[in-house]
């Protein structure tokens, strides 16, 4: 529940993972224990990153969404969403999808509906605390398929979408009433990307650095040396559990 809390507040690199692990609660198994501490190494070896909120920032409401389909065995994918204003992220959701899609453009089309929701919450959050959002204020989402945009903004065949037709006019709806407006985004540059997939260290950093989660100590060459002692404290930490387990 630590590292839950701490993914949830601030740390959301490692949200995809934690959330992952606590799926697992119930039947754990030593893979899943060495993820825990790999994760807890990571923490040690990154304490000094925060994230950060300019103050000279254009006042916008961004939300990126995104899934990977059939990460389960069960078939379910993992949904992703980062919502940020202005600057930095002020929440982050990584779930997994509670129901069986047929093909990735329905998985993201989940992750862009559940977003929208997220859209409505931050309008009338915004409201709530005085600011009134003017007329040309959408709530950006973006998202990395355009199967799943162009569904969502045009009118498909009724046969052949009509089990996906709920979500999609719901989307629709918040296009036409000016709520929120559904944009392409590169996958490497989707920072909802690390929310539903594991993503190697250099990718991670530039998804993170998109997000404005830096490094405050100052400290150059940080990504080289926290790799350095992830790996050799990896490997002996590795050697040692082993050794304790036996």
């Amino acid at each position: 529940m630590a590292l839950m809390y701490l993914a949830r507040l601030t740390r959301y690199e490692i949200l995809f993972p934690v959330v992952y692990l606590a799926t697992r609660a119930s039947e754990p198994s030593m893979r899943n224990y060495k993820s825990a501490c790999r994760i807890l190494r990571y923490l040690e070896c990154s304490g000094d990153r925060a994230i950060l909120f300019r103050k000279r920032c254009r006042f916008e409401i961004k939300i990126s969404a995104d899934s990977s389909h059939r990460l389960y065995k069960d078939g379910k994918g993992q949904g992703g969403i980062m919502v940020s204003i202005g600057s930095g992220v002020v929440h982050a959701r990584s779930f997994k999808i509670k129901i069986s899609v047929l093909s990735p453009t329905e998985c993201e089309g989940v992750a862009v509906c559940e977003a929208g929701t997220y859209a409505i919450f931050m309008i009338s959050l915004c409201k709530a605390l005085g600011h009134e959002m003017k007329e040309n204020d959408f709530v950006s989402i973006k998202q990395d398929n355009l199967s799943t945009i162009w569904l969502q903004t045009h009118d498909g065949v009724f046969g052949r979408n009509k089990h996906i037709l709920a979500r999609d006019n719901f989307v629709k709806e918040l296009i036409e009433d000016r709520v929120a407006k559904v944009g392409h985004c590169d996958t490497e540059l989707l920072i909802a990307d690390m929310m539903t997939k594991v993503v190697v260290l250099a990718q991670m950093n530039r998804l993170m650095q998109r997000s404005d989660m830096v490094y405050i100590g100052g400290r150059k060459d940080k990504e080289e040396c926290m790799k350095k002692n992830m790996d050799k404290k990896s490997r002996k930490k590795d050697n040692d559990d082993d050794s304790v387990l036996k």
